[in-house]
């Protein structure tokens, strides 16, 4: 569509990439994606896990042009120290974690050492790096802020206790 409506722009366009795909080059400088996301991209000759050249040329697209291919657990790059300074993190670090909250609440602690919770509530997982990853998962995020406040907090007044937290404040740590 673009090649036909917007040729100029279509001259323009030096790399390809999924909206994950430009958070992952932001992160790490790599122009990358994963064969099962490429998968959908109606570029990937699925079978090889390769681009088609077929397709590419009915494109009047370039190689170049395509990021570099990965199956989904390969590692594809490090934090740049340009993005671990904006973000406010390391670059690379043994206990590192990972908090993700959404539809549920994940938390994923990177180590050297293989080690288990005394309550079997962590799992522990082979992770990228080689070394081993312990993750703990609550399919409700909102079940999250209930063990936080009930647990933790001790204050079942959920409105008052999270008053302080303003629009204004939100997204402002770079999370």
């Amino acid at each position: 569509w673009v090649k036909e409506n917007e040729p100029q722009n279509f001259k323009k366009i030096a790399k390809i990439m999924l909206p994950k795909d430009y958070i992952a080059y932001r992160f790490t400088g790599v122009h990358c994606t994963d064969v099962s996301d490429a998968s959908g991209m109606l570029l990937l000759d699925v079978k090889n896990r390769d681009w088609s050249d077929e397709m590419i040329r009915i494109c009047g697209i370039s190689r170049e042009q395509l990021p570099k291919l990965y199956e989904s657990y390969e590692k594809v790059g490090c934090l740049t120290k340009e993005a671990a300074d904006t973000l406010g993190l390391t670059e690379v670090g043994d206990g590192m974690c990972n908090i993700s909250l959404g539809t549920s609440g994940t938390i994923f602690i990177s180590n050297k050492e293989f080690g288990v919770d005394n309550n079997n509530a962590l799992h522990s997982f082979d992770h990228a790096d080689g070394y081993y990853h312990l993750m703990g998962c609550m399919l409700s995020a909102a079940s999250c802020n209930g063990w936080w406040m009930d647990t933790i907090l001790k204050d079942k007044d959920y409105k008052s206790a999270q008053e302080c937290i303003t629009d204004d404040m939100l997204g402002n740590n770079h999370v």
